[in-house]
């Protein structure tokens, strides 16, 4: 398997709230018109993309992709999944997005994203790890990040073999530990390609750091 650039995760950042196209081929034999679907990414002129989950807009002047649209991103809030931690009451849309010039921040702060381009193992666990992001923010703005991190603290609410749920598949927590925003591109523990594993990754609120989530997929 081919070794990827590691990416940055230091533009996960805790912004202030203000209060494919795809072909498919049918062919059995006879010759058949090919079908077309074009996959529809999030729009830079959908003004929901900037606000939280309480509906309000959010400050993005300091967003390290600030003039990055969603499309450049391949960014789709909702592909039609949920990211879940019953635990703490986390249940959004999962969507999928790309990074841009080695930098993951999604532009949408209601959802959580697969990062398509390094998680292989999101359709067939067997090829390797997923790495989910999404927001948290400063202030009194909410985002799927807020619900994870104690805002006085920093401290994940989450605890080790509480269980997340990622599309069609679910994970077992099995460690948790906050990481340098600098120091993402070099942990082995997010890039390691290891089958079965997922990290949730959002940063913590008032702090230069990212929360990384460890789970462990469940076979049933």
């Amino acid at each position: 398997m081919m070794k990827k650039t590691r990416a940055t995760l230091a533009a996960l950042l805790c912004t202030s709230a203000l209060m494919l196209g795809a072909c498919s081929n049918d062919n059995d034999g006879d010759t058949k018109a090919q079908e077309t679907t074009t996959v529809k990414y999030d729009s830079a002129d959908d003004k929901s993309l900037v606000r939280d989950m309480n509906g309000q807009e959010v400050d993005r002047s300091d967003a390290a992709n600030a003039n990055v649209s969603p499309e450049d991103m391949n960014q789709i809030s909702d592909a039609g999944e949920s990211f879940i931690i019953d635990s703490v009451g986390l249940n959004v849309p999962l969507g999928t997005l790309t990074s841009y010039n080695g930098v993951i921040e999604p532009v949408n702060y209601t959802s959580a994203f697969v990062v398509a381009d390094y998680s292989p193992g999101y359709r067939n666990s067997e090829d390797g790890s997923v790495i989910v992001v999404a927001h948290a923010l400063d202030g009194a703005g909410k985002a799927p990040g807020n619900y994870v991190v104690d805002p006085n603290t920093g401290a994940s609410l989450a605890n080790i073999g509480d269980r997340i749920v990622v599309g069609s598949k679910t994970y077992e927590i099995t460690d948790q530990r906050s990481i340098l925003k600098d120091e993402i591109p070099n942990s082995d523990l997010v890039w390691a390609e290891e089958p079965g594993v997922m990290h949730f990754i959002t940063c913590v609120p008032h702090r230069n750091e990212n929360l990384v989530i460890t789970a462990k997929e469940v076979v049933e």
